[in-house]
């Protein structure tokens, strides 16, 4: 994009220059998404904006009384959504272990 290789940081431009240009390279680069780990899909901007959709749909929710269930916030990419909570009864200890057993494997829980 800029015309340099790296080998060109200690001699033709400043190691301090160098990173300028990294900071400022396009969500969309191979190398923003590295450094983010993919998280590079979405802007500062796309961020905040799911946060007012999160905001205004749980205002919503609210003045309907409650009612229904709680929306569930907007997807992001990047971050992985909460895990399933176990609700109510009561459980042996060797049920309560197979259960913490299956979560830590990654494994679905009815």
């Amino acid at each position: 994009m800029y015309g340099l290789a790296l080998h060109d940081a200690p001699h033709r431009i400043t190691w301090r220059r160098l990173f300028v240009l990294i900071r400022q390279l396009p969500q969309s680069s191979r190398v923003v998404a590295a450094m983010t780990a993919g998280d590079s899909d979405w802007s500062r901007t796309d961020h905040l904006l799911a946060l007012l959709f999160d905001a205004i749909q749980g205002g919503n929710w609210q003045r309907g009384g409650g009612k229904g269930p709680q929306p569930d916030p907007l997807e992001r990419p990047g971050v992985t959504p909460k895990r399933k909570v176990i609700k109510g009864g009561k459980y042996t200890e060797a049920e309560m272990r197979r259960l913490l057993d299956l979560n830590t494997l990654g494994k679905e829980v009815d």
